[in-house]
């Protein structure tokens, strides 16, 4: 059996490859992404991301998702129209390039961030929340052949038989659907605290914020990412601060329509007591 080259069409350096079934599969090649329909006999250019594509994984032609380069975020990239839309998911709240995607159906998708130290990122509702695992290593790939039993490695192997175990989630989380009369950032609870908090906010239609935490010079001592589109409804961020000395802070939100058309901003203070 032989090897034949068949790159026509890509431009760049491959990096990883994915076929959802004999004739139709894609390619990450730098922050470009290609695809064929004839079993690789010819390749085209179907989407540029902004940063290097490190994994994928096509759950069909409609659906995927695609780890990409961490340069401010961890961050996977959803679509559920075959590449119409990309959306950005952020892995928090660490930051770096994500290695593996593994997806078990189109709620479950898990994601390895080798510099999230012991840990490996899971989703149950196709990314909306993202949250992560403890595990033995740090690993780099991933493997599940349903929705208990799988592997992940780098330097050895780790197994589970439950799906991962528990999910702690960092970040932020949706509490409530229904579709509030105005745009509004709540006073964080506990306040003041000892080394973590909840901040709670209101979104009338679907937006895109930018959470913002700064000390009382003005300095950004965001620890994490917190840029990401978000249905209307209630959201809770849940701020980890155990990094941060006591002190008198800051915490903001910007809404907007993803353009420069801010529809929200508000600054709130809060204490953090040590």
């Amino acid at each position: 059996m032989n090897w034949i080259v068949r790159t026509s069409g890509i431009l760049q350096q491959t990096q990883k490859i994915f076929f959802l079934n004999y004739n139709t599969g894609y390619c990450g090649a730098n922050t470009q992404l290609y695809k064929t329909t004839n079993a690789g006999l010819n390749w085209s250019l179907d989407h540029v991301f902004s940063t290097q594509i490190q994994s994928l994984y096509y759950l069909s032609s409609n659906t995927a998702w695609i780890g990409l380069t961490g340069d401010t975020s961890s961050k996977v990239a959803y679509t559920s129209n075959g590449g119409v839309n990309w959306v950005i998911q952020g892995l928090q709240p660490y930051i770096g390039n994500v290695t593996d995607i593994f997806t078990i159906d189109n709620q479950t998708v898990y994601a390895c961030q080798p510099t999230a130290l012991g840990k490996i990122y899971k989703t149950t509702n196709g990314g909306l929340q993202w949250g992560y695992q403890n595990v033995p290593s740090d690993p780099i790939k991933i493997s599940f052949i349903d929705t208990s039993l799988g592997w992940s490695g780098r330097i050895g192997i780790s197994k589970t038989t439950n799906g991962g175990g528990i999910i702690t989630y960092v970040g932020i989380i949706s509490i409530n659907s229904n579709i509030p009369n105005a745009y509004k950032l709540y006073q964080n609870y506990p306040n003041p605290f000892n080394g973590q908090t909840n901040i709670k906010f209101s979104l009338t239609k679907r937006s895109f914020i930018k959470f913002r935490i700064y000390d009382v010079t003005g300095k950004e001592k965001t620890l994490w990412q917190t840029d990401k589109e978000l249905e209307a409804g209630t959201h809770e961020l849940h701020f980890d601060a155990n990094d941060l000395s006591s002190g008198v802070y800051f915490y903001s939100i910007t809404v907007s329509d993803g353009t420069s058309n801010i529809r929200f901003k508000e600054t709130r203070k809060m204490i953090l007591l040590k």
